[in-house]
Protein backbone atom coordinates (compact mmCIF):
# COMPACT_ATOMS: atom_id res chain seq x y z
CA UNK A 1 0.00 0.00 0.00
CA UNK A 2 1.05 3.77 -1.26
CA UNK A 3 0.93 5.92 1.72
CA UNK A 4 1.27 9.70 0.07
CA UNK A 5 2.79 12.38 2.70
CA UNK A 6 -0.46 14.43 2.50
CA UNK A 7 -3.01 11.59 2.66
CA UNK A 8 -4.16 10.31 6.06
CA UNK A 9 -2.43 6.77 6.91
CA UNK A 10 -4.62 3.95 7.66
CA UNK A 11 -1.98 2.39 9.63
CA UNK A 12 -2.39 5.38 12.21
CA UNK A 13 -6.22 4.52 12.17
CA UNK A 14 -7.05 1.15 13.29
CA UNK A 15 -10.60 1.62 12.27
CA UNK A 16 -9.64 1.34 8.46
CA UNK A 17 -9.12 -2.22 8.37
CA UNK A 18 -11.89 -3.10 10.66
CA UNK A 19 -14.12 -1.20 8.56
CA UNK A 20 -12.42 -3.25 5.19
CA UNK A 21 -12.90 -7.04 7.10
CA UNK A 22 -16.51 -6.24 8.00
CA UNK A 23 -17.60 -3.80 4.75
CA UNK A 24 -16.71 -6.94 2.72
CA UNK A 25 -19.27 -9.33 2.76
CA UNK A 26 -21.67 -5.93 2.22
CA UNK A 27 -20.45 -5.08 -0.81
CA UNK A 28 -20.11 -8.36 -3.43
CA UNK A 29 -21.83 -7.78 -6.52
CA UNK A 30 -22.91 -4.51 -5.08
CA UNK A 31 -22.18 -0.66 -6.63
CA UNK A 32 -20.43 0.73 -3.54
CA UNK A 33 -19.42 4.18 -2.87
CA UNK A 34 -17.05 5.21 -0.52
CA UNK A 35 -16.93 8.86 0.57
CA UNK A 36 -13.36 9.53 1.99
CA UNK A 37 -11.20 7.48 0.36
CA UNK A 38 -7.76 8.36 1.66
CA UNK A 39 -5.50 5.56 0.39
CA UNK A 40 -8.20 3.84 -1.12
CA UNK A 41 -7.44 0.55 1.29
CA UNK A 42 -11.42 -0.22 1.81
CA UNK A 43 -12.82 0.48 -1.94
CA UNK A 44 -9.98 -1.24 -3.01
CA UNK A 45 -10.65 -4.15 -0.65
CA UNK A 46 -14.74 -4.14 -1.40
CA UNK A 47 -13.68 -3.68 -4.91
CA UNK A 48 -12.15 -7.57 -5.07
CA UNK A 49 -16.07 -9.01 -4.90
CA UNK A 50 -18.20 -5.72 -5.85
CA UNK A 51 -19.84 -5.07 -9.17
CA UNK A 52 -18.25 -1.49 -9.55
CA UNK A 53 -17.24 1.36 -6.78
CA UNK A 54 -16.45 4.82 -6.84
CA UNK A 55 -14.06 6.32 -4.37
CA UNK A 56 -14.49 9.53 -3.51
CA UNK A 57 -12.55 12.23 -1.55
CA UNK A 58 -11.90 16.19 -1.16
CA UNK A 59 -8.20 15.87 -1.36
CA UNK A 60 -6.81 15.21 -4.63
CA UNK A 61 -3.85 14.21 -3.44
CA UNK A 62 -6.10 11.22 -1.55
CA UNK A 63 -7.27 10.50 -5.24
CA UNK A 64 -3.96 10.42 -6.87
CA UNK A 65 -2.97 7.95 -4.30
CA UNK A 66 -6.45 5.29 -4.39
CA UNK A 67 -5.44 5.53 -8.11
CA UNK A 68 -1.56 4.60 -7.57
CA UNK A 69 -2.87 2.09 -5.48
CA UNK A 70 -5.36 0.74 -7.74
CA UNK A 71 -3.28 0.32 -10.28
CA UNK A 72 -0.35 -1.96 -8.15
CA UNK A 73 -3.58 -3.80 -8.04
CA UNK A 74 -5.17 -6.23 -10.31
CA UNK A 75 -8.70 -4.98 -9.82
CA UNK A 76 -11.86 -4.58 -12.72
CA UNK A 77 -13.01 -1.15 -12.59
CA UNK A 78 -12.94 1.67 -10.30
CA UNK A 79 -14.09 5.08 -10.36
CA UNK A 80 -12.09 8.15 -8.61
CA UNK A 81 -13.47 11.61 -8.12
CA UNK A 82 -12.35 14.55 -6.23
CA UNK A 83 -15.19 16.57 -4.77
CA UNK A 84 -15.70 19.40 -2.92
CA UNK A 85 -18.67 21.03 -0.90
CA UNK A 86 -20.04 24.15 0.53
CA UNK A 87 -21.86 24.86 3.43
CA UNK A 88 -23.41 27.70 4.87
CA UNK A 89 -22.82 28.39 8.98
CA UNK A 90 -25.83 30.25 10.28
CA UNK A 91 -25.15 31.95 13.62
Amino acid sequence: LIIHPDVFSPKDYSESAWFAKKLKPFCKNKTVLEIGTGTGIIALDCASIAKHVVATDINPSAIKNAKNNWKNDVIKFMAFLHWAFACKVYI
